[in-house]
């Protein structure tokens, strides 16, 4: 992991600062879509709990849940690792460290596992 922080803070500082305001902007609009796809697929997953939750059965709960976990960790992971890049890219722009906002996926984990939880509580509350 190291060893590809090195690199790619060798290779960002050969660019131009044009080069850099780019790509810091590039990161960004990437950040925002996935944080829109996340949102998107966390509130289809809160409105199936809500309105089927109760008629799934226990497997089809289970099943459900893990796609939608697995989903959810790998946006998230995205996420925070575009987070990770940006800062590595104002250290370039500005010349030093900046400190990046890391509330975001730290909310995205409690929001998934608030939604599992609904789920959890839909399906009990049917039972």
């Amino acid at each position: 992991m190291l060893e590809g922080i090195d690199h790619y803070s060798v290779v960002i500082s050969e660019f131009s600062r044009f080069e850099l305001l780019q790509l810091y902007h590039m990161q960004r609009e990437a950040m925002v879509e996935d944080v829109t796809i996340f949102m998107s697929v966390l509130f289809g997953f809160i409105a199936m709990a809500y309105f089927v939750g109760g008629k799934l059965d226990r497997n089809q709960a289970i099943a459900i849940s893990i796609l939608y976990s697995v989903f959810a960790m790998i946006a998230i992971q995205r996420i925070y690792g575009t987070m990770f890049a940006m800062t590595l890219t104002e250290e370039q722009v500005i010349g030093r460290y900046a400190q990046e906002n890391f509330i975001t996926p730290g909310v995205m984990v409690l929001s998934w596992f608030y939604s599992l939880y609904f789920l959890y509580q839909t399906r009990r509350k049917e039972s």
